[in-house]
């Protein structure tokens, strides 16, 4: 399973506006081991505040801005499916799901977010006994 989307995304950005790894973590304010880690899916996307501070690096348009906020979202959705996956068994589905995305509204990943959020919350409770 593939679910590295922001990585992707942050990697495919970087190379459109021809920036180095070094070059991006210089003007972001984090290290190049970092930045490469976020790229290989090793990391997981970085805050609210990171994510300014990358997408500032980046001087990356409002679109793209948008489209990186995005993946982030996505690839924290897709790490909670992944790491519940024994427990979820729909995680493969889910998963290809996520990949097709792109044409879902922000409304429609924030259901999905919500949903997954919610799953794994009722999974890490105790089980009433009845």
């Amino acid at each position: 399973m593939d679910w590295n989307f922001f990585g992707r995304s942050f990697g495919d950005l970087r190379r459109k506006y021809g920036l180095r790894q070094k070059q991006v973590a210089y003007n972001g304010g984090v290290s190049p081991s970092y930045v490469a880690s976020l790229e290989g899916g090793r990391r997981p996307p970085p805050g609210d505040d990171g994510l300014q501070k990358i997408i500032a690096a980046l001087g990356a348009t409002e679109d793209e801005k948008a489209h990186l906020v995005r993946a982030s979202c996505l690839t924290q959705i897709a790490r909670v499916i992944h790491g519940h996956s024994e427990m979820f068994p729909a995680a493969s589905a889910a998963i290809s799901l996520l990949e097709i995305s792109p044409q879902m509204s922000p409304a429609e990943v924030s259901a999905i977010q919500s949903l997954v959020e919610g799953y794994r919350f009722r999974t890490l409770l105790p089980q009433r006994k009845e």
